[in-house]
């Protein structure tokens, strides 16, 4: 069987195609984006403690979080109490943002070399090998002992200036951060740590506690004690004027009240509503008391035999009378 030609009698195609052109072009496809390099994500909150210690001759980090550069190797450290041996994961750098001086929101950065990477260790430390001289340098940097804490400076041509500070924190010196990070203090979580370190600090909160309490207290007592227009009436910032009302009081000159400021108005306020519910109780008793008699300290003229009752509210009455005496000035009575 012959075999035949499908393209029969077509002449032979001018067009020469090269094997590379089949293949697909680089130009056509769009080039893959790189990937992005991973990012630490700490899995537990950080420890936010950097204690200064004078007795360490090396900074610590506990998380990586705080690194800026890293190097892993591994390694140990001796501790100073026991010999006991730390494992280290790795060595780096980590800038530190720091309040200036107490009270004040300056702040400023600082630069820790060769810090040890010690996920074992119970907080950061911030070693006093920082203030080492550089005879390079123009600037140094000191630190001395307060009853505060520590303080930092900064000293350039001759002048010195703040640039850190410390905080009492479980009997140990804490580096003021700039703001105060989201984290965990590792100390108060350890078991073994010295339990005088953990009354310290739950005595302090207990103290922030009670002036809390004691601060709500004093806005509820001058809330209660308010102005009464029926004891007490001021008139254009001029001398209180007691109410004419009062049964078991004497009339009393107005010229003869001496309120000098606006906390004694108040006060002399308070008091005559003490003074009236007295007086009041009195009255049910069958005594007649004025106020020339309180202020004077003369005797009380009773009228009936209930004298148990009146000797309570006498001694009431007495323990009143020097309240008074600094701010309402009675005349004599007359006949």
């Amino acid at each position: 069987m012959s075999f035949e030609d499908p393209r029969g009698s077509l002449p032979p195609s001018a067009i020469s195609i090269h094997p590379l052109t089949l293949q697909p072009s680089r130009r056509s496809f769009p080039s893959l984006p790189k990937p992005k390099a991973k990012q630490f994500r700490p899995r537990k909150p950080p420890c936010c403690d950097w204690i200064f210690s004078s007795a360490s001759n090396i900074h610590v980090a506990v998380d990586k979080y705080w690194f800026k550069t890293f190097t892993p190797f591994d390694t140990y450290v001796l501790t100073v109490a026991g010999q006991k041996q730390i494992s280290v994961r790795g060595i780096g750098s980590v800038d530190l943002k720091i309040r200036c001086k107490p009270n004040n929101h300056q702040s400023r950065v600082i630069t820790l070399d060769n810090v040890l990477y010690v996920p074992g260790w119970v907080c950061n430390i911030f070693s006093d090998s920082y203030f080492i001289p550089d005879p390079e340098a123009n600037e140094m940097f000191e630190h001395k002992w307060t009853h505060h804490g520590v303080c930092f400076t900064k000293r350039t041509n001759g002048k010195t200036k703040p640039w850190g500070y410390t905080e009492d924190f479980c009997g140990l010196d804490r580096l003021i951060l700039s703001r105060k990070p989201h984290g965990r203090s590792l100390m108060l979580e350890d078991p073994d740590r010295e339990e005088e370190f953990r009354a310290k600090e739950l005595q302090r909160l207990a103290k922030e506690h009670e002036a809390e309490i004691l601060s709500q207290q004093r806005v509820e007592e001058k809330q209660r004690y308010t102005v009464s227009t029926e004891l007490l009436i001021p008139k254009n910032n001029s001398p209180g004027v007691l109410n004419p009302n009062l049964k078991s009081a004497s009339p009393v000159s107005q010229s003869n009240i001496s309120v000098r400021s606006k906390s004694e108005n108040n006060l002399a306020k308070v008091m005559a509503q003490q003074v009236s519910a007295a007086s009041l109780d009195l009255q049910q008793a069958g005594v007649r008391m004025s106020l020339n008699e309180i202020s004077s300290n003369r005797a009380i003229t009773m009228r009936n035999d209930d004298g148990a009752r009146v000797s309570s509210l006498k001694a009431s009455f007495t323990a009143k009378r020097g309240l008074l005496k600094d701010f309402l000035v009675a005349q004599p009575e007359k006949d």
